[in-house]
């Protein structure tokens, strides 16, 4: 009888029903999903290395056994840490490199022009040589006399 790829998810639900049943009598055995998941990793690895023809194949197979392996000594965010770190030294180069400059708002920009000291809303909130206080002082001048 062929079995599906349901009957492993079935045995994997299983699995974790059983694990959670016994972590709620006391029994904490959780690590075993740590051991036995990049395990499995690294046994897929070796299978992909060993029965493949294919140099892609053969590759992945490698990668897959790295990463089982950095897991399962608890080095895998280091990878992943140096990983994320050269992508944003890479990308910070090619920013340098094509003197490109990150715009936060590219609207206000736009309205700015050439000049970015002047504020795009200059027109709206300029400073008027006679304002509200003066006009005030005049008022109560006129009522003093």
């Amino acid at each position: 009888m062929k079995k599906k790829g349901s009957y492993k998810l079935g045995i994997a639900v299983m699995a974790i029903g059983i694990l959670m049943l016994l972590g709620f009598l006391g029994i904490n055995i959780g690590w075993i999903i740590a051991l036995v998941i990049p395990s499995y990793f690294v046994y897929q690895g070796w299978k992909l290395f060993t029965t493949r023809d294919s140099k892609c194949k053969k590759g992945f197979g490698i990668a897959l056994m790295i990463v089982g392996l950095l897991w399962l000594t608890g080095m895998l965010h280091v990878l992943i840490g140096l990983a994320i770190a050269a992508l944003l030294i890479y990308y910070g180069m090619k920013i340098i490199q094509n003197n490109k400059m990150l715009s936060i708002a590219p609207e206000i920009e736009a309205a700015m022009g050439e000049s970015s000291n002047v504020s795009p809303f200059a027109n709206e909130f300029s400073y008027k040589d006679y304002d509200f206080l003066d006009e005030w002082e005049n008022e109560m001048n006129k009522n003093q006399k």
